[in-house]
């Protein structure tokens, strides 16, 4: 038995966010299965008091479908029963964004808050938790009096997380803000053991610790019901009711309070300095700091640099004082939900997997820059910059329909492709690529089972692992390139497509990744772009030209081989492009067609039309590119993009070889 005169002090936050890009069915599922029955469980129990984070994209939902749900809080939070946790308002990893964005997303929140609830938030939600040491004066100059991390965080700082009380003070040139240790222990026992195991540890903690213990519990709302397995648990076997019950029972030594209403009581336990970090999973997903993200994945440092580059346009526009403040705002509105941070990582979320979260960030990242280029009457330019900060310059070329980036550094590829007028990235793609739990797959296959049909107490999603196709081992293939478009390939003249499908081709000459020497013809109708690259193939001197002229919405290139050896080359010359796109009689199975001069792809998502020709005609491989990977409902199967190959048999002596492709975008 504990002594009397000491108590808990438990702090709960409950964290709920869906992406602003999210599918509508999603929302309202999580609405159903976990955001509205804890709260009908909550109002039960007028003793309970919690700290609450709606993300701003959550909120604005929930104000346009379920406005009688915000009553509901707005009534909690006049009766102070619960506490609402401000941030980001679009849920970005506050360090990986500009400062300023940083702020103006804060600000943003803390306006939207006080519009519907009438208060000031004095904490903020830490997305995923990612903190780096900058985070105080970030945080303070938002006003920003707390945040809460993991003790994992605490850990890495040399602290024994057992031993953590209360909150803590820190600092970054003397801009302070208090932290306050989220329980690792509380995370994995709510709600996935019996409400006693949790009381037990408390019990535990506050014996060991000789004085008052107060101890926090912050996660993700969607654990209490959305997560697989949990809805039966928590609500119709009552495990939350029955987790509220326990608390009110020890109300004598175990009290729930808000975080300010802590901070009120109590000052600081000490100082504290903590390194750059995570909660633990998260630690082992990044390699140990989130921004692995980006080097892991290209395609995540792609959309990153991207919205660091329309920020940079933006804070020059602002600079020019040529745009109304209406203007600026709507831009910056789509600036920051390009932000949102679930496609720029994955872990155990599908996050990056996930096209449409991927799209959702292109899509509010083009629709600022539209904005942008067209108070700027801007219709046609060349931007030449180290886009991505690889320390190799890109070339952005841009008019009234399209915007695309070329790498001369990268095959003379094509990593971007925008469609201005529907606001839609066609090269919005991803590779397929190892990841950690492709390891022995055959096995996990074998014990898959349904989480949904087990008894009992479920399981956490980090320690989960369903398979929700069975022969997924089929596609663990892995790309040699990143999954851009007009990549050249020289592939030995046995080549097959399921040797291009399988990446087991073999190159006579590697072109797809290598320096091309650049020049620029453009003049002031349309962009001309040369691109040539020469090697050396069987002792014979070759050069590849590409000429790639863009007007409006037409990209034209023209292929220039010349072989100025004296042995005649035999090899499969072919171009690839990779679409975001879904064309219902491309994407079912790997296909080939002969002989083609005409190729049209109609996709089924944007009602995006491409209209191919091809000079002399050639061959065409297409087949869907599908990616094994995590997401929170288990390992699987999904799609990405179209690939599209056009290749041509090459017989070459020493002569020259023209061809010619076209592409229109309608």
């Amino acid at each position: 038995m504990q002594s009397q005169d000491k108590k808990v002090n438990l702090l709960i936050a409950i964290h709920c966010h869906q992406p602003v890009s999210n599918f509508a069915g999603i929302f309202q599922d999580a609405f159903e299965k976990s955001y509205l029955p804890f709260l009908d469980v909550l109002e039960d129990f007028n003793n309970i008091k919690a700290s609450f984070h709606y993300s701003g994209s959550l909120l604005d939902w929930l104000i346009q479908k379920h406005p009688e749900f915000i009553e509901r809080l707005k009534l909690l939070v006049k009766e102070k029963r619960i506490e609402i946790i401000g941030g980001g308002y679009y849920e970005p990893i506050l360090t990986t964004i500009p400062f300023r964005d940083a702020i103006g997303q804060i600000e943003m929140f803390r306006e939207k808050i006080k519009e519907i609830f009438d208060c000031e938030f004095k904490g903020a939600w830490l997305t995923e938790r990612v903190w780096e040491p900058k985070l105080p004066y970030i945080l303070n100059e938002a006003k920003v009096n707390f945040t809460i991390v993991d003790d994992s965080h605490f850990k890495n700082a040399g602290k024994d997380p057992e031993k953590l009380n209360g909150y803590y003070l820190s600092e970054d040139e003397s801009k302070t803000v208090l932290i306050f240790p989220g329980s690792e222990r509380l995370r994995y026992l709510l709600p996935f053991k019996l409400p006693h195991e949790a009381i037990n540890y408390l019990r535990e903690r506050l014996n060991s610790q000789g004085k008052d213990l107060t101890i926090t519990f912050a996660d993700d709302g969607e654990k209490f019901g959305l997560w697989p397995g949990t809805n039966k648990w928590v609500y119709r076997e009552g495990w939350l009711h029955n987790f509220f019950a326990a608390l009110e029972e020890s109300k004598e030594w175990i009290n729930t309070l808000t975080f300010s209403e802590f901070i009120k009581r109590s000052g600081p336990t000490d100082r504290v300095y903590l390194p750059c970090a995570s909660y633990r999973e998260m630690q082992e997903w990044s390699g140990g700091f989130f921004r692995n993200f980006f080097v892991k994945y290209p395609e995540a440092n792609n959309m990153q640099k991207k919205m660091f580059f329309v920020s940079d346009r933006l804070n020059e526009l602002e600079k020019k004082n040529s745009a109304s403040a209406n203007t600026l705002a709507i831009i910056k509105k789509h600036l920051y939900m390009g932000q949102f941070n679930d496609a720029y990582w994955h872990g155990i979320f599908g996050g990056l997997y996930l096209n449409h979260l991927r799209s959702g960030v292109y899509e509010h990242l083009i629709k600022a820059e539209n904005l942008i280029e067209e108070i700027e009457k801007y219709h046609q330019n060349m931007i030449q910059c180290d886009f991505d900060k690889d320390g190799k310059e890109e070339i952005i070329i841009f008019n009234k329909k399209m915007r695309l980036c070329f790498r001369p550094q990268e095959g003379a590829t094509i990593s971007e492709w925008d469609d201005k007028l529907k606001c839609f990235n066609l090269t919005n793609t991803v590779s397929r690529r190892f990841e950690h739990y492709h390891k022995n797959l055959k096995e996990k296959l074998q014990q898959a089972a349904n989480i949904e049909n087990q008894g009992g107490e479920p399981k956490s999603i980090h320690d989960q692992k369903q398979i929700k196709d069975t022969d997924l081992d089929k596609f663990l293939i892995y790309d040699r390139y990143s999954r851009y478009s007009l990549r050249d390939y020289l592939l030995e003249p046995n080549t097959k497509l399921d040797d291009f499908y399988r990446a087991t081709f073999k190159e006579i000459a590697q072109m797809g990744d290598v320096v091309y020497d650049f020049t620029n013809k453009s003049d002031n109708k349309k962009s001309i772009l040369e691109f040539s690259r020469k090697e050396v193939i069987d002792l014979c001197p070759v050069k590849l030209t590409k000429t790639v002229t863009i007007t409006d919405n037409l990209i034209s290139v023209d292929y220039l081989l010349e072989n100025f050896g004296v042995k005649r080359l035999d090899f499969l010359f072919g171009a690839e492009f990779n679409f975001s796109l879904y064309d219902s009689g491309l994407c079912v199975a790997p296909a080939e067609e002969k002989s083609v001069s005409r190729f049209v792809v109609n996709d089924l998502w944007k009602e995006v039309q491409l209209e191919f020709s091809l000079s002399p005609s050639a061959g065409i491989w297409s087949f869907p590119v599908e990616t094994v990977s995590d997401s929170e409902s288990g390992v699987e199967k999904t799609y990405q993009e179209l690939c599209v190959f056009f290749n041509w048999p090459v017989s070459l002596d020493n002569s020259k070889l023209k061809l010619k492709l076209e592409v229109k975008l309608v």
